[in-house]
């Protein structure tokens, strides 16, 4: 009987043992799990405004992006100078498409330079005042087939103040 006893003592001890392992595993887990949203509130601000490379990158992306638009009207106007003077019809349908490509990758620029400007909690914070908060997502060429012509629209200004 005594030996039945002891063995009935080890094997709870072992049971013991293992709940008590399995419990501090159970606890730790609860733990992080509950502290997940506030590691992650802290561990967000410390990439968006400690890092100092972030902050320089968020600031000039904006510089950048609005370059970009400029260098795409000015590439508009080149394929409309062009256009003037080709005198072969698949050339001008080449132009033609050319005009249609840049005037839809500009309009995407501007949508992302536009979308950037509204992440008030991440990119936004750190966009010069100079810069414009908005980018007008109008046209910057359009056809007009009374006068058969390419009316330019106003150029992108990126420093309005």
């Amino acid at each position: 009987m005594k030996g039945f006893l002891a063995g009935i003592g080890a094997i709870s001890l072992v049971l013991a043992v293992v709940a008590g392992i399995v419990g501090s595993i159970a606890l730790g887990w609860g733990v992080q799990w509950f502290t997940a949203p506030f590691r992650g509130a802290l561990s967000a601000r410390e990439t968006i405004q400690a890092d100092g490379a972030f902050r320089i990158e968020a600031y000039t992306s904006f510089y950048n992006q609005c370059a970009s638009i400029q260098a795409l009207e000015g590439d508009e106007d080149t394929q409309v100078n062009l256009l003037q003077v080709v005198t072969n019809e698949n050339d001008r349908r080449i132009l033609l498409a050319n005009i249609a490509a840049l005037e839809g990758t500009r309009a995407g620029a501007i949508a992302r330079y536009n979308v950037d400007s509204h992440k008030q909690w991440t990119i936004a914070q750190f966009k010069s005042r100079a810069l414009a908060y908005e980018l007008p997502p109008t046209p910057y060429l359009t056809f007009n087939p009374l006068t058969n012509a390419w009316q330019k629209g106003a150029k992108t200004l990126c420093v309005v103040n």
